[in-house]
């Protein structure tokens, strides 16, 4: 049987969790209520439509503005990004943008915004045959002496209600669609999602640490698809100043498929409509039978051999990123140990070859093995049509 002095001390914890838990529940409630009163959401969606435009450079329509309390959050639902160019729809579209906030912050009538989360957003870049963009005046730099501040209820008071300590990022029913009718040129990323823990340091520094992936189309000249629904995914570690100006990407883990890249270098002007990138692609021990699996059907249907080996990777990509402006590739692949073999009956062995990718656009190729037991090389260059 329990003593009297064990009762009497579990009833007082029993009180005094009970006291904590409507301590904390009134706290949420009043927290949400702080919230409730002095972000007004028509007068936020006012505030937020014309800012949004000056950064973005296009028109920008908010459909409605909401406050969630479970969880705490602020919600901008129906954002389109126009089109002024006519070649799309729309440039882009987000279902909903979730801003998740810190509960003490709001009664101080702060909102720190802990966690972003973006729903069914969605993409359409053009490039026209005459070389015109929809994205060309693209920026989200905002324009200078522009006020990013917002006060009580879309008001003109100073005072700096939203600011960022974010701890993480979370996208979801993404797709970014490219088409350049100048080179006849289509990629498709779709189911595109990202998850990532974010955190800044004493002097303003942002890390990013997470993985991003999706399925990637990629087609040409209206002819079957040269990728269709390849499964692509990139683990990062990246460092952004406190301006977002730049990124470094300190780590990168590029897959498509069963293909295997590291990813490093650096982003400049992200901000910018013209993005400045030095970035380096390489992998060791790939097998060449991963690389073909990765080609749809309609392709690997006109390759009549079988091949296997072991391919090494070695690029570097410089320059800028823009409407019309592709970075330079430039470096080497490099197939060893290759057999290649038709119906079981091995046509070649002892392959060896080496791509390389020029800053004139061109490739230069080199290749040796034995076939039909005799000794086989070729050598030549191709050179790319302008882009």
């Amino acid at each position: 049987m329990a003593s009297p002095e064990s009762n009497q001390t579990g009833s007082r914890w029993l009180r005094r969790s009970l006291i904590a838990l409507v301590t904390i529940g009134l706290a949420y409630l009043g927290a949400a209520f702080a919230l409730s009163r002095f972000l007004d959401p028509e007068e936020l969606a006012d505030w937020l439509e014309p800012r949004l435009e000056s950064a973005l450079n296009r028109e920008v329509n908010v459909g409605g503005v909401k406050v969630g309390l479970f969880p705490l959050a602020v919600r901008l639902q129906g954002v389109d990004v126009s089109d002024p160019t006519g070649l799309a729809e729309e440039l882009a579209h987000i279902g909903s943008l979730e801003l998740r906030v810190k509960i003490l912050p709001l009664l101080r009538r702060e909102i720190q915004v802990s966690r972003l989360v973006v729903d069914d957003f969605r993409a359409d870049l053009r490039l026209s045959k005459d070389g015109l963009s929809n994205f060309g005046d693209f920026s989200t730099r905002p324009e200078a002496g522009e006020d990013t501040e917002v006060t009580e209820a879309g008001g003109s008071e100073a005072g700096e209600p939203f600011s960022l300590d974010l701890q993480g990022i979370r996208f979801q029913s993404g797709q970014v669609r490219y088409t350049n009718e100048k080179n006849s040129l289509a990629l498709d990323l779709a189911n595109l999602a990202l998850e990532a823990a974010a955190r800044q340091d004493a002097e303003g520094i942002w890390a990013f640490v997470g993985s991003t992936g999706g399925v990637l189309t990629f087609q040409h000249q209206n002819r079957s698809p040269f990728l269709e629904d390849a499964p692509l995914e990139l683990a990062f570690d990246v460092l952004a100043d406190d301006g977002f100006e730049g990124l470094e990407i300190r780590t990168g883990e590029l897959r498509l498929g069963e293909i295997q890249l590291a990813l490093a270098g650096e982003i400049q002007g992200v901000q910018d409509p013209v993005r400045s990138a030095s970035l380096s692609i390489e992998g060791t021990g790939l097998r060449l039978e991963d690389l073909l699996s990765v080609l749809p059907d309609s392709v690997n249907s006109l390759i009549q051999v079988q091949a296997q080996g072991l391919v090494q990777v070695a690029l570097r990509v410089e320059g800028d990123i823009g409407p019309g402006q592709l970075p330079a590739v430039t470096g080497n692949m490099t197939l060893m140990e290759g057999e290649v073999s038709r119906d079981g009956a091995r046509i070649a062995e002892d392959v060896t070859a080496t791509i390389e990718l020029t800053p004139e656009n061109a490739f230069r190729s080199r290749a040796q093995a034995t076939v039909l037991d005799g000794p086989f090389s070729m050598e030549g260059t191709t050179t790319l049509g302008p882009e």
